[in-house]
């Protein structure tokens, strides 16, 4: 199993105001769109389960995320319903929407840590009507799939899991089930005859097996972190370091970070503009040169512009160092730390083969 890239997860109540956009996408060649659906079974005995949805789903997004068709980038929207606990939101037989399809991933991770496990009743049937009911599926998208995650059996409820796995398969949206597990019994429990019906793949998972290390190196990519947030004039890093407990720094919330480097863009200002140009002031149009820099005079502003531009690429080459020093740390001490396959393993396994088969491509 591979460590080399390290697991994504936002922790619970770190909400940032750091806007968060989708990567540049040509406007000549729209995004090819993939829907997917995650349903969790969040009941008794699925501890496991959810700490690795809420450790690994991030990961598994920008796995899909990373594949093209016909040269085009790909956005991934996702929506969340739970089975098993009728205590959260606003569901019925312990059946809940938890988010509709979006594209924001802080939207998601909001709801999906407010998750805790509780109940008993696991009506997958049920489940998968609701999603081909309320969600809005988009008849344009290259890819829709609902994966099914738990550990029952496949046909409690009301509502035939035949039936609905059929009916989603006629509207070309594949159903793919992961049973937490061995696979004897997944295949028993009408794991593999739900997949079948639904044109999609069974895997079977260890919801016992976790990966999420500290590392030494945690501390210096929260600073460098906020380092960098600083030269853009935000100061909501600083603001999060209150809600820290000592100095520790957790796996996810360093997880997180790593995650927002990747994802968010930063609105150009005025030092980007002045190391576009050279360094050479005249080059700059005067609406990117804040009025309160302008009062400067040039060789003040200059000197001024130098030092944060400087101030801001040590941050950024140094998030770079620490990134390659986290995933080596991980790659050769994680290995120890998990044995059996992951939620990330099977589901990036069962996308991966689905989407090549539809002309998807991942870059290298």
């Amino acid at each position: 199993m591979s460590f080399k890239k390290v697991y994504i997860a936002i922790l619970l109540g770190l909400v940032f105001q750091v806007p968060l956009s989708a990567r540049n996408l040509p406007n000549s060649k729209p995004a090819s769109k993939i829907q997917l659906c995650l349903i969790i079974d969040v009941s008794g005995s699925m501890d496991g389960l959810l700490y690795q949805a809420q450790t690994q789903v991030w990961s598994l997004l920008d796995y899909a995320q990373s594949f093209t068709k016909k040269k085009r980038k790909t956005v991934v929207e996702v929506a969340l319903i739970t089975v098993g606990n009728g205590a959260m939101f606003e569901g019925q037989d312990y059946i809940n929407l938890v988010s509709p399809f979006t594209a924001e991933r802080d939207t998601l991770a909001d709801r999906l840590f407010l998750l805790k496990i509780e109940g008993s009743s696991e009506q997958y049937g049920n489940a998968i009507q609701l999603a081909l009911t309320r969600l809005e599926w988009d008849e344009k998208s290259k890819f829709r799939s609902i994966i099914v995650l738990g550990n029952e059996s496949f046909d409690q409820g009301d509502v035939s899991y035949l039936e609905v796995c059929r009916k989603a398969a006629a509207k070309d949206i594949v159903i793919n089930t992961i049973f937490c597990g061995e696979e004897k019994k997944g295949i028993e429990e009408k794991w593999l005859h739900a997949s079948e019906l639904g044109g999609g793949d069974y895997a079977y998972i260890d919801q016992t097996s976790q990966a999420n290390l500290a590392t030494p190196f945690d501390r210096q990519i929260f600073r460098l972190y906020n380092n960098y947030l600083l030269s853009y004039g935000d100061s909501t890093m600083v603001k999060a370091r209150d809600r820290l407990k000592g100095d520790e720094i957790s796996p996810a919330y360093r997880d997180m970070l790593l995650y927002r480097l990747d994802q968010q863009e930063q609105e150009k200002d005025v030092i980007d503009h002045f190391e576009e140009s050279n360094w050479d002031l005249s080059k700059i149009e005067p609406g990117h040169i804040p009025e309160e820099l302008l009062q400067l005079g040039n060789r003040a502003m200059k000197e001024y512009l130098v030092k944060k531009a400087q101030e801001r690429n040590n941050a950024r080459d140094g998030l770079s160092v620490y990134r390659n020093k986290i995933n080596w740390y991980i790659e050769t001490q994680a290995k120890e730390a998990t044995q059996g396959t992951t939620l990330k393993d099977a589901a990036e396994e069962i996308l991966g083969k689905q989407l090549k088969a539809r002309r998807f491509k991942k870059p290298g």
